[in-house]
This record gives C-alpha cells, structure tokens and sequence, in this order.
C-alpha cells in the first residue's frame, strides 16, 4: 500500500485507511505514522509512503534524494494492558481497581494475572514520579533493545537513513522527564550504531486548554529534544 503526499495539512485524507479492517495490525501501524507526519520532521514534498515489512514504512522525497526505513514499535508492558482488560471485563463486584505499580515485576498473566491484582486491593495506588518514569524508561529500552537486535537480522532492509518510531501504548500523562532521561541513559543503548534517528511519541497533560498533547520527542546520546506538540 502506497501514498502520494502532497501537503502537511491533508495527510490524514491523503493516507486513505478506511479500506484496512481496524482489527488488522497494519491499521494501528498507518494511524501511528499519520500521527508521527503531523510533526515537522525535516522532510520534503512530495514524497511517498509504502507500507512494507522489515522496516515497516519506506519514506522517498520525490524531488530530492533521502530515502528513509521506518521501524515502527510499541513502547507497553504486557501486564498493564491485560490488567486493564481483566477490569474491564470482570463481574467480580470486589475487584475495583488497578495500579501500574502493583505490577511491576509480575510476571502473571491471564486468570492467574486477575488473582494477583485481586489480592491487591486496599492497597496504596500511589506511586511517585520516579518510579513511573523509571518503569516507563524501561519500557523504551526494551523497545530499542529488540529493534537493534532486528535491525542486524538477515532479511531486514537498511536505508540511507533508517528511523524508530516508538509509540507509547499506555502514556503516563503527568511523566517525568528528567527522571525519564536519567533511566532511560544508563544502559547506553543510544549510544550504540543502527538507527538514525529513534522517536518516541506519547502524551502529556496541557491544563490551560485541559486537552491531552501528543508530544515527539528525539532520542539520542546527546539528550531529549522535543519535536513538536499539537491536540488529540
């Protein structure tokens, strides 16, 4: 599947997705990179967009010469996203709520999963600002850890510029961002060759206007930069 886009303010009507069932992995894929193409990434039109496999998006800029593999993955943890299921689903009247914290560590899933969260109501919610930015750190550091490994395998295509895209599954919206970057450097993983640029894409709180912000920001051994912001 490939694109034609013309102009930054038309992309979400030049990037057709309504023909992809939204239950099919590339669906989420084409609404994470519609997101990332509404920030200003450096790029020039026209260019195209195709969808493919190991990189998942190839970028041409039809009127210069950059050629560029996108890598898009997911920045989640496994019992976050189950623990929210289970609470959505259950018709157990006890079981109330659920804390990131109580779940890190756990390796539970499933029923098994339910019976831990279950014995851990009453329990404090709380949880302060570094460890979320800690377990979110770790978050990112597994998604770079598994795509620098993809990144050498046989069979995936390397470009002139080859980019990873990480999107945040479960965004902490109050995050710490000093906290997230002293994690998220300790195992140098910024440092080591593969991929030219690593994005990571999530969101913020912005209570002026009381909207959720996605935000872009650019990681590199040099620092946490910010991209560019604009409302849900």
């Amino acid at each position: 599947m490939e694109y034609r886009i013309e102009s930054w303010d038309k992309v979400d009507g030049e990037i057709d997705i309504s023909r992809i069932e939204p239950s099919h992995t590339d669906f989420e894929e084409w609404v994470e990179i519609k997101r990332l193409l509404h920030f200003d990434l450096g790029l020039q039109l026209p260019l195209y967009i195709r969808k493919r496999e190991r990189p998942d998006f190839e970028l041409l800029e039809i009127g210069g010469t950059r050629q560029i593999g996108i890598e898009h993955t997911w920045a989640a943890h496994e019992g976050w996203e189950q623990s929210d299921e289970y609470l959505l689903n259950t018709k157990n009247p006890e079981f109330g709520s659920v804390s990131r914290n109580w779940l890190e560590g756990e390796q539970a899933r499933g029923k098994k999963l339910g019976r831990r969260i279950m014995a851990q109501q009453g329990r404090s919610p709380i949880w302060g600002a570094r460890e979320q930015a800690d377990a979110k750190a770790g978050e990112v550091k597994r998604a770079i850890k598994n795509k620098l490994e993809a990144l050498s395998k046989e069979g995936f295509e390397t470009y002139p510029e080859n980019w990873l895209f990480i999107s945040d599954r479960l965004p902490f919206l109050f995050l710490d961002l000093d906290c997230f970057w002293e994690n998220l450097i300790v195992d140098k993983l910024l440092s080591e060759p593969g991929y030219s640029r690593v994005l990571f894409l999530t969101q913020v709180r912005e209570y002026k206007r009381n909207v959720n912000m996605y935000v872009l920001f650019e990681l590199s051994a040099n620092g946490l930069s910010l991209v560019d912001g604009h409302a849900q």
